[in-house]
């Protein structure tokens, strides 16, 4: 059925007034308690784990669920509330003639207080509304279904000042007349839902909410066919409109369309209907990965086969950037936005030394959304740049006397009988150069990597410890060659280094590293770093990757698959010693200056960081560079260039020492797209940068940044302490 065109924007008085309201943190939500169901946890109770359905997709902004069950959903709901998100879509849905299941769609965009129930009778239903609509609150998503053979509903509300109108259970004549009166008085539509009711196949009735907000021209229908909402839809899209809200509802064995279509500045979206629940998530991934963001998804039965209908709208990205600017410098920022852009990495921070000093820092957005801010003391996950910073503490236990190269790894801990006596050959210098006997390369086994695996070995639960880790590649595996014969990268050999940190000091690995070497370079932001989305830190960056299927969740029994790949695929509690630190650019480029000759307060002795940099015995690359105690070195006329990268899902760093005094620091929150562009040339796309600077600043921003500059040397730190 056609209704009325909107064609004037009048305000007028109707069923409910809704205003904004200063109002606390509230998510009040859940099964209507007046259904006879199981009262639903509350939700600052204990996290529950789940294992949802294949169709749910997440990132870092928003989250997309297909035809979850009850127990499912309330599980999710807990963790991605925890997580903060909030729900923008919810809809019950008959499905076959059993119980309800749910499909939603959830952003985390800090708009706040909201509220959710589901389950509820249409009295519960309306007495939310009115409490709501008291409160301050205006419905957002709407829903009525059959669970179980019982009429329910399901509603979302947000705090927001238009006025609204709303009504549920309106038979077919009653939902048109009632829309032809909202049209006249110049609302307009927000959401609507069609759906059977009682045992009466024939009977439809329709939910609807429609406010008092700019207006635009529109299009609405009901009881169309699919053919005819195929049509409806590409009649309008030629004449620039788009789909706001559609559903999806079967009568009396025939599936019904509902839609609103609106024309307003929105030309990019995507329209899907009658698509099988596999072939729209497969679809759902792409439009994720090319910033499409959905705003209706709808579950719905044609005869015996499940579809689903759903709406994406295109999110476009912004370039912004935070720091102070310097033209003179301007090609480090055209090298980042190149890099960034082109691989659609939503973050960056850069930090730039020169002689010491802090010349230039800066955070770099490409980013559709407006949470998140980056600047140069965002804080990032490291990845393997935590190596420099152990082979730091161990060099400073060798010049102290208390370690030397030369010990052996099993004098050092104290560790079960090795499966391979080799292990006894293994030297403190082997761990720091790579040499220790572990190929990742040819067994493709890192051990940081397997905890499900290593836990089903061990006999043990989820999630599994460090010593879980040290134990079965003591007694369960073998040497992949002699200790000292190869180099061949091993994240696990550094993981032993942090343990072996431990056992000499008698000092926690962090606690000993902030103490003895952070802490007398005046750093306090560099921190170990947490697995789960919901437990990360206060400026942290969050991390994004190119599929957005959930994982198995390391950090629980069972692994529930119940987490995005950044956010507990690996323990990265257990890789504190060699991935597992978060820091901002600026702090790094600060520890970097501690190799300097011009740097303040040298952890190391000049002597120690030619230990450092010097050329092992084994593994000089065809190149001529090699690894030395936890930084790459190559040549670079009379002096040398040291480095490192980092990467694990969703984190790409870099750290870079050059030969003429200038070091610079990049962190990015992706690692991986749908481009296949290679991420390690942005080392190259800053040595370009850099050597085109014919003028560099002659101050330092240190100080801007909380950390003692090089300028002044002791007296300006002192003075610092003293302020």
């Amino acid at each position: 059925m056609k209704l009325t065109n909107r064609r004037a924007f009048l305000k007028r008085s109707g069923l409910l007034v809704v205003f904004s309201l200063p109002l606390p943190w509230l998510t009040r939500r859940g099964r209507d308690p007046a259904a006879s169901r199981t009262d639903f946890q509350d939700l600052l109770g204990p996290r529950t784990a789940t294992a949802p359905t294949a169709y749910e997709l997440q990132t870092p902004h928003q989250v997309l669920q297909m035809d979850l069950a009850a127990s499912d959903y309330d599980a999710r709901f807990i963790q991605l509330t925890n997580q903060s998100y909030r729900p923008i879509w919810l809809q019950g849905s008959t499905n076959g003639a059993g119980a309800a299941t749910y499909s939603a769609i959830w952003v985390r965009d800090g708009a706040w207080p909201w509220n959710e129930w589901r389950d509820m009778s249409a009295a519960s239903y309306q007495t939310y509304f009115n409490t709501y609509a008291a409160q301050g609150y205006r419905p957002i998503s709407v829903s009525g279904f059959q669970n179980s053979g019982v009429n329910q509903f399901a509603a979302v509300w947000l705090a927001a000042s238009a006025t609204y109108h709303g009504i549920d259970n309106y038979t077919n004549a009653q939902y048109q007349a009632w829309v032809n009166t909202q049209v006249s008085n110049g609302f307009m539509p927000q959401v609507v839902d069609g759906y059977a009711v009682g045992t009466d196949p024939t009977v439809d009735n329709y939910i609807s909410v429609w406010a008092d907000v700019p207006a635009y021209p529109l299009e609405a229908r009901h009881g169309l066919t699919s053919a005819g909402y195929q049509s409806f839809v590409s009649t309008y899209a030629a004449q620039g409109y788009h789909v706001t809200c559609v559903s999806a509802y079967q009568i009396n064995g025939t599936t019904y369309f509902a839609a609103y279509m609106v024309k307003d500045a929105l030309t990019d979206w995507i329209a899907r209907h009658d698509t099988v629940p596999a072939a729209l998530i497969s679809q759902a991934v792409t439009f994720e990965q090319t910033d499409y963001q959905p705003i209706v998804i709808e579950g719905y039965d044609t005869g015996s086969t499940r579809n689903f209908a759903g709406v994406w709208i295109k999110k476009a990205r912004a370039w912004t950037t935070t720091g102070d600017y310097n033209a003179d410098l301007a090609v480090f920022d055209n090298a980042i936005q190149t890099y960034m852009q082109a691989r659609n990495i939503p973050g960056g921070a850069l930090a730039v030394t020169r002689n010491s000093r802090l010349v230039y820092a800066r955070g770099y957005r490409w980013d559709g959304y407006n949470v998140d801010p980056v600047k140069p003391d965002s804080l990032f996950r490291i990845a393997s740049l935590t190596k420099q910073l152990t082979s730091m503490a161990i060099m400073r236990l060798v010049q102290l006397g208390t370690l030397h190269l030369t010990d052996h790894l099993t004098t050092l801990l104290t560790l079960p009988a090795p499966k391979d006596s080799r292990m006894n050959d293994i030297t403190l210098l082997d761990l720091l150069q790579h040499l220790g006997g572990w190929n990742r390369d040819t067994t493709g086994f890192d051990p940081m990597f397997e905890d499900q695996f290593i836990a089903a070995k061990m006999s043990v639960s989820l999630p599994i410890s460090q010593w879980n880790i040290i134990d079965y590649m003591t007694t369960q595996r073998n040497l992949d060659f002699a200790p000292g014969t190869l180099m061949d990268y091993s994240n696990y050999g550094y993981l032993l280094l942090g343990r072996i940190i431990e056992a000499v000091t008698g000092q926690p690995y962090a606690k000993h590293m902030q103490d003895h070497i952070l802490g007398p370079l005046g750093i306090t932001r560099i921190v170990q770093g947490a697995s789960e989305f919901e437990y990360r830190h206060a400026g942290e960056v969050p991390y994004f990757q190119s599929y957005p299927g959930l994982y198995p969740n390391v950090r629980h029994a069972g692994a529930p698959v119940n987490v995005m790949g950044p956010y507990g695929s690996f323990n990265i509690e257990n890789m504190d010693s060699h991935g597992g630190y978060l820091a901002t650019a600026v702090d790094l480029a600060r520890f970097a200056t501690a190799f300097d000759s011009t740097g303040l307060y040298p952890v190391l002795t000049q002597a120690t960081i030619d230990q450092v940099f010097a050329v092992p015995g084994v593994g000089i690359s065809p190149d001529g560079s090699w690894y030395g105690c936890g930084w790459y070195v190559r040549y670079a006329g009379s002096g040398i260039n040291t480095y490192h990268t980092g990467s694990l899902p969703g984190t790409t760093t870099l750290i870079v020492r050059r030969f003429d005094g200038l070091d610079w620091v990049a962190l990015f929150n992706q690692r991986d797209d749908p481009s296949g562009l290679d991420y390690s040339v942005i080392d190259q796309a800053l040595e370009t940068a850099a050597s085109a600077v014919t003028r560099w600043p002659s101050g330092d921003l240190f100080p801007s940044y909380g950390l003692p500059s090089t300028l002044y040397k002791y007296w300006a730190f002192l003075t610092l302490i003293v302020k």
